[in-house]
């Protein structure tokens, strides 16, 4: 495992110290969580980038329109 070391600003660090003690959780694993899952937004937009331009040739224009024929 990697140690990475961020600046905090002095209210995101207060609000850090206050959610982890309220909620008894590491402030490493709260880090861990956030990053993944802001990860994975940041790799979803990327691949909706790439195949936007397929989609709107076979003819969708939302994402909406996808996940209803997914659903077919």
């Amino acid at each position: 495992m990697t140690t990475l070391t961020i600046p905090l600003k002095s209210k995101t660090q207060l609000r850090l110290a206050n959610y982890t003690k309220r909620t008894h959780t590491q402030p490493a694993k709260l880090a861990q969580d956030a990053l993944d899952r802001h990860l994975a937004i940041l790799e979803f937009e990327e691949m909706r980038k790439l195949v936007e331009p397929r989609v709107k040739k076979l003819g969708f224009k939302t994402d909406e329109d996808i996940f209803k024929t997914m659903r077919r």
